[in-house]
């Protein structure tokens, strides 16, 4: 059975290279809050229409050189003037993005015509209750494992991000914010 993902994690994790680079933003002109705001708009509703999106980081625990990881993730909400992602501070994941915080997410329409995307990112932890409500709430399903005073629900602010929008219908499309 072929399965369809798997020629897209396959490609994440060859693009894992762009995890280590610099930030976006490094020594280039701010982008106007506005145009911000609109990418970040565009780039959430792109993510809600994935049935789940690839959060990639870096595991450099252990010995040898650091390894990629990959793992589908689902929980985003936009709050603040940003776009946040959820987790708990007792998994790998947190325990790299702490470490690491250059992430890089992809997600792919359920008609891979429609599109898909990569979002290079820094994720930046975000302690606030407010911050940990508004993800929570965002997100249902996950008040039966997660509450904001619970003590291991943490959640990540993505900034410094750029965004690249890809489709089979036209030319592909860079949004920063």
């Amino acid at each position: 059975m072929k399965t369809p993902f798997l020629p897209f994690v396959s490609a994440l994790c060859l693009a894992f290279s762009a995890v280590s680079a610099p930030a976006a933003g490094d020594g280039e002109a701010a982008v106007p809050a506005d145009a911000a705001a609109e990418a970040r708009a565009e780039v959430f509703a792109f993510l809600k229409d994935c049935p789940a999106f690839f959060l990639a980081t870096v595991d450099a625990a252990g010995e040898g050189a650091p390894v990629p990881r990959v793992r589908p993730f689902g929980a985003l909400a936009l709050w603040d003037g940003a776009l946040y992602i959820q987790t708990g501070n007792f998994k790998a994941v947190y325990r790299q993005m702490t470490a690491n915080p250059r992430v890089e997410l992809c997600a792919l329409k359920p008609d891979r015509a429609d599109g898909w995307i990569r979002i290079e990112a820094t994720a930046v932890p975000d302690t606030r209750r407010e911050a940990l409500s508004a993800v929570l709430d965002a997100n249902p399903a996950l008040r039966g494992m997660y509450d904001e005073d619970d003590g291991k629900t943490a959640v990540f602010r993505l900034e410094n991000a750029t965004a690249t929008i890809s489709s089979f219908r036209a030319p592909p499309r860079t949004l920063s914010f």
